[in-house]
């Protein structure tokens, strides 16, 4: 394989490897992600503080903490 090809080859999947980190970073983590991870009690907290009142600590709207406890007793949590 000539060096021009191999540059290119190397330069090709690098920028795969970019694209896929960056798509990974940017969407965001499923419900059964953040319960299999072990998130459930940050998400009951904020729960907690969303009925008391209270702004939560994480930027979840109340459908996405609802989602993510509903996964969570899902999977026994």
């Amino acid at each position: 394989m000539s060096r021009r090809t191999l540059k290119l080859v190397l330069s090709v999947v690098l920028l795969v490897a970019v694209a896929v980190y960056a798509y990974r970073w940017f969407t965001p983590d499923s419900a059964a992600d953040l319960a299999r991870t072990g998130r459930c009690e940050e998400y009951r907290q904020a729960d907690q503080r969303l009925e008391a009142g209270l702004d939560s600590e994480i930027a979840a709207d109340p459908a996405e903490i609802a989602m993510v406890l509903d996964e969570c007793d899902r999977q026994g949590h």
